[in-house]
């Protein structure tokens, strides 16, 4: 996975769970219950720590399907993300900075927009 290694930690929500588990006392309308339920959401998954080759940086990803993890290929970062300078490569600074100025121009609604996926390699 071209420089990444990855460590893991399954990871479960205590609050979430008892939010949940709580709402079953409740004498609420059971379609109440489940708008709930939707709102706070259980996710079940697994934390993986990925060591960035050539750098002390490491990135940790949740995600609830970790078996899929070994055709992982990529991690997007937003621009804003802590670590984007980091690990950025002199050759990559440019197109990196250039990008993160284009998404920083942007509007809140304009981000939301369905549109074409875009970014810049960090050469990491």
């Amino acid at each position: 996975m071209g420089g990444l290694s990855a460590g893991m930690t399954v990871t479960v929500t205590a609050y979430a769970d008892r939010l949940l588990d709580d709402l079953e006392q409740l004498d609420w309308p059971e379609g109440i219950k489940a708008m709930q339920r939707n709102w706070i959401g259980r996710s079940e998954g697994a934390e993986i720590a990925f060591a960035i080759a050539g750098s002390n940086e490491v990135l940790n990803v949740y995600t609830t399907r970790p078996e899929t993890i070994w055709g992982a290929t990529f991690i997007a970062l937003s621009p804003e993300h802590p670590s984007v300078s980091a690990i950025t490569t002199p050759g990559q600074r440019d197109a990196v900075r250039a990008f993160a100025n284009r998404a920083a121009s942007l509007s809140v609604i304009e981000k939301s927009q369905e549109r074409a996926k875009t970014g810049a390699f960090t050469g990491a």
